[in-house]
């Protein structure tokens, strides 16, 4: 830290999230999520959803992972991904549906649909 630099600035610029990642209205970790996931990562996952969504498909992360989509560095980011379709007017929650997972856990999963 800079001699000149107040501890309020340093944290001020710690915590300043970049204009092209900042989700506002969300909570300070679902936009950390976000600003931390690898931009190649997002753009794969906006390719992926803009096609869908082109096709009027419903999908789901279940469906992104089985179109190519690596999982991300932490699970967090695939809410964080799924926040940030919904704030740009890319895609909107429609629904839930069961997992299609073969893990055997029977668990209810967030259906998306492009606008």
């Amino acid at each position: 830290m800079n001699p000149q630099t107040t501890k309020a600035d340093f944290l001020d610029q710690l915590l300043k999230l970049d204009p092209n990642t900042a989700l506002p209205g969300y909570t300070d970790g679902l936009q950390s999520a976000f600003a931390y996931t690898t931009e190649q990562w997002r753009d794969q996952a906006l390719d992926i959803v803009c096609s869908l969504a082109a096709d009027g498909e419903r999908f789901t992360a279940e469906v992104l992972r089985r179109l190519g989509l690596p999982a991300p560095e932490k699970p967090q980011q695939w809410g964080a991904l799924f926040a940030a379709l919904q704030h740009h007017g890319i895609a909107e929650a429609v629904g839930w549906g069961p997992s299609t997972t073969a893990s055997g856990q029977e668990r209810g999963v967030r259906i998306w649909q492009g606008l």
